[in-house]
């Protein structure tokens, strides 16, 4: 039941209430994720029954809130992909970027199952593909150390995202000021090259 809306200007009325359906279901299951399926469908303002129309089993819903989480972050990666000369490589954009999907992200970390699944494995490979091609342009750019290995600072990069996303979700981090925090941290300069 994948949603692909490309090629198209406008998706149709039912794939943007699943789209909302499935923000809501990453929403709830982010926060709680054993969370029952009438409280998912609760959030989502539909019936149960509405729900399992569409999801007919719980591993149905989380693996398309799975998918769509994936093609959140995968048209985000693109997107800063397509920026050329930037003087940081892009790194600022990137981080601004990724933190608002962090709680996407967040739901496909916390389900470690699907690291078995080969077509969503190899999605997400093509997305750690784009996000290193961003990291080695920084690395150009001298933005950050260039002696580090790539992988170092992409996972680096992800994991300070899922802190970020974490944290401003728990209130303790305001959302305008985790971009400068991660950037900082990466930089390792203690916020040095903050806003600007």
């Amino acid at each position: 039941m994948s949603i692909n809306t490309q090629g198209r200007s406008h998706p149709t009325l039912l794939e943007r209430r699943t789209d909302e359906l499935l923000a809501a279901a990453t929403e709830v299951l982010v926060a709680e994720p054993g969370a029952s399926l009438s409280k998912v469908a609760l959030a989502a303002g539909v019936s149960r029954t509405t729900l399992h129309a569409r999801f007919p089993t719980r591993n149905d819903l989380l693996r398309e809130v799975a998918r769509r989480a994936m093609d959140v972050c995968e048209r985000t990666v693109h997107e800063v992909m397509l920026l050329e000369g930037e003087r940081d490589g892009g790194l600022e954009r990137l981080v601004a970027a990724l933190i608002p999907i962090g709680p996407q992200l967040s739901f496909l970390w916390r389900n470690p199952s699907f690291d078995h699944d080969d077509e969503l494995g190899g999605q997400w490979n093509a997305v750690e593909e784009e996000l290193a091609a961003v990291i080695h342009r920084v690395h150009q750019s001298g933005a950050i150390p260039s002696g580090r290995p790539v992988w170092w600072d992409l996972f680096s990069l992800l994991a300070l995202v899922y802190v970020a996303a974490e944290n401003i979700y728990l209130g303790r981090l305001a959302s305008l000021d985790a971009p400068r925090l991660v950037l900082a941290t990466l930089r390792g300069d203690g916020g040095s090259h903050g806003r600007h």
